[in-house]
């Protein structure tokens, strides 16, 4: 009985301090930040293939990969959450590449604060730039449904949110959404000393931001050791919970093979150390 009287109140207490530290909405946003690896996402813009003389990108990825990531809050689970190439589809009579990102909290987490979010993200065959990016989200019992148009016509995004559509930022060339941008990402080679930059845009805001390939290393994940870059962002244009911290700072870990897997996200920020680490177990 005592037992269980301290484990109440231990579990209590942690939540309490929990909800106390966390800003919840900058919390959630930087833990959907996390595991859709804002390497690429969101934060590199690449120079275009003609200015690199490129003619034909090798895509690392094809439909039916899934990836699944465990994020934590220093040592507490916090989250799940899974990526998905899926089968080509049709928009407006051409085929467009598909990917899926679902986001959950924990059956812990869940305790103080219940969060899912699902995201698809639609681009054109060539992956030079984004087309559609979906996003239905519930944050406790609040939901959200926000549907961006990439209108390369008009060179503006359109924005339908809960049903109200409206101008959005106004587009540059290879533009993409916070999603597929991963796998852009993916598609071009790293090496030590490399700059990257790409405009990303979730339909209200475009961000042209800078990382660097900072470093060479190997680490070990669930007994697995990976050869992995290591690529630290520009975190200046970024708000939400990176603002309110002065001295946050990103890394993320992605392998140094073809496939280039982001396979370790770590930060620091003002309620503390976040990590996000790829599930080999599933």
């Amino acid at each position: 009985m005592i037992n269980h009287v301290k484990s109440t109140l231990l579990r209590n207490t942690v939540i309490s301090v929990i909800q106390r530290r966390i800003s919840m909405r900058p919390f959630w946003s930087f833990v959907l930040f996390v595991v859709v690896c804002l390497a690429g996402l969101g934060l590199f813009r690449m120079e275009s293939d003609a200015a690199q003389g490129e003619e034909h990108i090798e895509f690392s990825f094809s439909p039916g990969e899934v990836l699944r990531y465990n994020v934590r809050w220093g040592v507490i689970p916090a989250a799940h959450a899974t990526l998905e190439v899926h089968p080509m589809v049709e928009l407006d009579g051409r085929l467009a590449h598909h990917f899926v990102m679902t986001t959950r909290t924990n059956s812990f987490a869940d305790y103080f604060y219940r969060y899912r979010n699902h995201i698809d993200s639609f681009t054109d065959i060539d992956m030079s730039r984004s087309l559609n990016f979906n996003k239905r989200e519930e944050e406790r019992s609040r939901r959200r449904n926000v549907d961006v148009h990439f209108n390369w016509t008009r060179g503006v995004a359109q924005v339908t949110e809960n049903g109200r559509t409206r101008d959005g930022a106004e587009l540059v060339n290879g533009t993409f959404d916070p999603l597929s941008i991963f796998y852009v990402f993916r598609s071009r080679p790293l090496h030590v000393g490399a700059e990257l930059s790409v405009p990303v845009s979730d339909g209200k805001k475009l961000v042209h931001g800078v990382a660097k390939v900072v470093a060479r290393e190997e680490i070990s994940i669930e007994g697995r050791v990976f050869d992995c870059f290591i690529v630290e962002p520009d975190l200046k244009d970024l708000g939400g919970v990176f603002q309110k911290s002065p001295d946050a700072a990103l890394q993320i870990w992605v392998t140094a093979d073809e496939s280039r897997l982001p396979v370790r996200v770590r930060s620091k920020v003002v309620v503390g150390y976040f990590t996000a680490e790829l599930d080999l177990e599933t």
